[in-house]
């Protein structure tokens, strides 16, 4: 029975209003008579459980009492009501938690530095007695008045000292949260140390940093199991500006080995205060300073390509009530947490509005076409969930103020919410003309649907498009030029290759393989399209399972098993929109088909565990796998290997793979067993990756001799020729044919849209200089400042003439290594100065790339630039002079 307001606990709590509630208790807000103060006021519920959660409940108060520090809960005091619900009474909080505050996207540097010396601190306190805290995560860091700098330690609930009974922490027992606890908990050892915690508060720097947790997965299972044994992400590839000495730091937090971390908090504040990092951390902004002295110098920001998608609530929003509702903890807003959960699995940042909206922002990636379709991704799963809304998605060049891109970007989709008019303007209202309506699918700007290509069902709303779904087979699909199908020119050799050693395979009965490594936009997809068609018509016959990095089901990049999930669903006929238990029904009776019954219960339920699918009467193998994460992964890749075996041995398989890049380790290593283990079967492991691959998995079948590596070459002079006379006809003017060909430079991507902007008669085509943008956008802030600028003295220019339109008065180191970052990416190149006898000047290795970064300066510097390049070409010998 709930407190009534206006009671009197233990004759010194004056009961306020209910602040919350979740599962384990209420939580109010009371005034203690005694000191004046207010006070939070815990209370246990009364259930089942109640030994094991009134143990935990006491530990807490215990701790806390012996815990007086002020970056820690204050005891106030701690007993029993009436009734016999245990009570726990704090110093009460006005603020909000960490993860409220990551959901408005991640910290600047200087305030995770902060953050992170303010809670080693507390943690060093409550490590000095003896204490580890075992469930650091963003939920229990408290910032006081929304200030990082008051940072504050909550839930000691399961805390374990040095002489506490570990009857609620028993060997083989996993305590903490999955995505933040340390491979040690997720052994469920005993000895937990305080490394544990530093290793956790390791995956708060990291989400402060970047704005996702280090280990993304499916599901709880594979949360751990990444935690256990991949290693994450380097934060710098994911925030270029973090400090070297903060990056290197976080990866020793991250060390699997407990003693290879810093020992304790202790000894991580000590780290840190060595390091300095406030004084790095101000070295940007005097860079920054010395331009804005300087009067005729271009501003810091240049822009970046953004995908915005945009929801507002229609007649009944779902989420509007949660405005209103205390955050006292996760259980306080589930449908909220769902949601972010599913959109940062999908990379989204997500912002809610003031109004109720919600704001998701699709960072920069290497291929906008890509990031088109992660953008599409995320505003169909707010479409799922939130039917009611009206959802839109526009793609465009943006600067990030405030945590949301300003620019075109926002403006585009306001623009599809109120056509013709502001968002302010229209409201909520959903009667307005032209706007979009719920339940219709989602909006998208023009730019998203060049993008987004065959692999979405799009259809037609009035003058927009609209996205309804992604299609599973969308990346087979053929693609249209100019309503026509593309022709496959230039890549008959690798072709041959390919239909040559799978043929071979499937005749031979030896399992074998190809890597095709291509950059984005190379033809990786068009030519796995042709291999495939090629054997139809030769009549090979294969069973192909093909996976597409999880894109038709939604799963994040880099989940376990990702690729191998998503091709055994399409093998075994699993629709998105299968419930639970036909998903299960369809994975069993696939495995069924091949294997004896005595092993195709096993494997059928393993398998739709590898898949995500929920088992509705799990066996009692797999009650205990589940319950020990190593145990679990050698099951499922048992599984996996018996099934491709008997799958194989009735009939030759092809498993295609695209953006292995995407991957993970389980996804390699049970590759390289099939392929061992299966050898003597016709097994043909078909992968695609881009470049960057061989940097995540260094060792991929370097050595191998049943796997070959293709490397996809760019398009010759003439096969792009052979596609633009059979796009635009013979008649095409020669010097048209050869200015296609020169700015397309070999990518078939780039070629296609060159070829739809000349026969749509545009001069720039908005998609290309997008794609080139998307990559652009990817580069480090100093590099791209350095790029655009030099962009607006034209195709050729000096170091000495760019840096001057920053302000700059000599280059640097910074500068030289940025110069050389932009060769080796084959951005720029280098030659001798025509100009200056001995002086080496740099020029865009393509003129498009030169017209891509000048447009993601702002109106305001570029007007600039052009400004002060023909003031000092008219009168100044200047650098600057040099150049036009």
């Amino acid at each position: 029975m709930s407190l009534r307001e206006g009671s009197l606990v233990a004759g010194r709590f004056l009961v306020g209003g209910l602040a919350g509630k979740g599962g384990m208790g209420e939580v109010f807000r009371a005034h203690d008579i005694r000191t004046g103060e207010p006070v939070a006021l815990k209370v246990l519920h009364t259930r089942g459980d109640a030994p094991v959660a009134t143990e935990r409940f006491l530990r807490e108060a215990r701790l806390l009492c012996e815990l007086n520090h002020p970056g820690i809960a204050s005891y106030v005091a701690h007993g029993q009501l009436e009734n016999g619900r245990p009570y726990l009474a704090i110093g009460w909080l006005t603020g909000q938690d960490l993860s409220e505050r990551l959901a408005r996207g991640p910290l600047r540097v200087s305030e995770c530095v902060t953050l992170l010396e303010r809670v080693a601190d507390a943690l060093a306190f409550a490590h000095g007695r003896g204490v580890v805290h075992r469930d650091i995560k963003p939920g229990n860091l408290f910032l006081r008045d929304d200030r990082v700098d008051r940072v504050t330690l909550l839930d000691f609930g399961i805390a374990q000292a040095e002489l506490a009974d570990t009857t609620l922490t028993r060997t083989g027992r996993i305590i903490g949260t999955p995505g933040y606890m340390a491979p040690e908990q997720a052994r469920g050892d005993r000895d937990i140390g305080p490394s544990a915690d530093v290793f956790s508060l390791g995956c708060v720097l990291f989400e402060c940093l970047t704005g996702r947790p280090p280990f993304l997965a499916r599901d709880p299972v594979a949360v751990i199991t990444k935690s256990r044994f991949d290693d994450a992400p380097p934060v710098e590839t994911l925030r270029p500006e973090t400090p070297p000495a903060l990056s290197a730091l976080l990866a020793r937090m991250f060390d699997k080995d407990p003693a290879r971390r810093p020992s304790d908090a202790a000894a991580l504040r000590d780290e840190l205060a060595a390091l300095d990092l406030h004084a790095q951390d101000s070295a940007p902004a005097r860079s920054g300073n010395i331009a804005a002295h300087a009067p005729e110098a271009l501003g810091g920001d240049v822009m970046q390509l953004f995908c915005v998608v945009l929801a507002v609530p229609g007649v009944a929003p779902r989420f509007a009530e949660l405005e209103t509702l205390p955050a006292t903890g996760p259980e306080a807003r589930p449908p909220r947490d769902a949601l972010r959960s599913r959109l940062m699995r999908l990379k989204g940042r997500i912002q809610w509005l003031a109004d109720g909206s919600l704001a998701v922002i699709v960072p920069p990636a290497p291929s906008a076409v890509d990031q088109a379709a992660q953008g599409a991704r995320c505003a169909l799963a707010i479409k799922e969930q939130w039917p009611e809304a009206r959802v839109v998605l526009a793609t465009g060049r943006a600067l990030l103020k405030d945590r949301l891109p300003v620019g075109e970007a926002l403006d585009r989709a306001k623009a599809l919410l109120v056509p013709g008019g502001s968002a302010a303007s229209r409201g909520s209202d959903p009667e307005i003309e032209g706007a979009p309506e719920a339940g219709v699918g989602v909006w998208i700007d023009p730019l998203t649907e060049r993008l987004l290509g065959s692999r979405f069902e799009l259809t037609t709303a009035g003058e927009h498009a609209v996205v309804r779904g992604e299609l599973a087979g969308g990346a087979d699909a053929p693609r249209l030029l100019l309503g026509r199908p593309i022709p496959c020119v230039g890549r008959d050799q690798e072709l041959s290759m390919l239909t040559a050693a799978i043929a071979r395979c499937a005749e031979d009965a030896e399992a074998s393989g190809a890597l095709v490594i291509a950059p984005p936009g190379a033809g990786k997809s068009r030519l796995r399209h042709e291999v495939l068609r090629r054997l139809r018509d030769q009549a090979v016959a294969l069973e192909v399972f093909s996976g597409d990095g999880g894109a038709s089901t939604g799963a994040a990049a880099g989940a376990p098993y990702g690729l191998l999930a998503d091709a055994l669903r399409r093998g075994c006929g699993v629709q998105a929109g299968d419930p639970p238990e036909l998903q299960e029904e369809k994975i069993r009776r696939r495995a069924g088909a091949r294997l004896a019954p005595v092993h195709a219960a096993r494997v059928g339920e393993l398998l739709a565990s590898l898949c995500g699918v929920p088992v509705a009467e799990p066996s009692d193998l797999l009650g205990a796998a589940r319950s020990d994460p190593g145990i679990m992964s050698e099951q499922v890749q048992r599984a996996f290997l018996d099934f491709l075996g008997a799958e194989c041995a009735a009939r030759p398989c092809l498993l295609v793979l695209d953006d292995l890049h995407c991957s993970d380790d389980a996804t390699v290593q049970l590759l390289d067993a099939a392929l061992r283990e299966l050898r003597g079967l016709p097994l043909f492991v078909l992968a695609f990756a881009r470049p960057e691959v061989t940097a995540r998995f260094p060792a991929l079948w370097e050595a191998s001799r049943t796997v070959q590596r293709i490397h996809l070459p760019g398009l010759s002079n003439r096969a792009a020729e052979r596609l633009v006379a059979a796009a635009l006809g013979a008649e095409v003017p020669a010097a048209v044919a050869a200015r296609i060909v020169e700015q397309a430079a070999g990518n078939p991507l780039l070629l296609e849209e060159l070829l739809r902007a000349a026969a749509e008669g545009e001069e720039q085509p908005e998609a290309v200089l997008a794609m080139l943008q998307a990559r652009l956008s990817c580069l480090g802030p100093e590099v791209r400042r350095l790029l655009c600028a030099a962009s607006v003295l034209g195709r050729t220019f000096s170091a000495r003439a760019a840096i001057a339109l920053l302000g700059q008065e000599q280059d640097t180191q910074q500068t030289k290594c940025a110069l050389a970052d932009l060769v080796r990416l084959e951005i720029i190149e280098s030659q001798w100065s025509g100009r200056a006898p001995g002086e080496v000047e740099y020029r865009f290795c393509h003129a498009l790339v030169r017209d891509a970064a000048l447009r993601l300066l702002t109106d305001e510097d570029r007007a600039l630039g052009e400004e002060l390049a023909a003031r000092h070409r008219a009168g100044e010998p200047a650098p600057l002079a040099e150049h036009g």
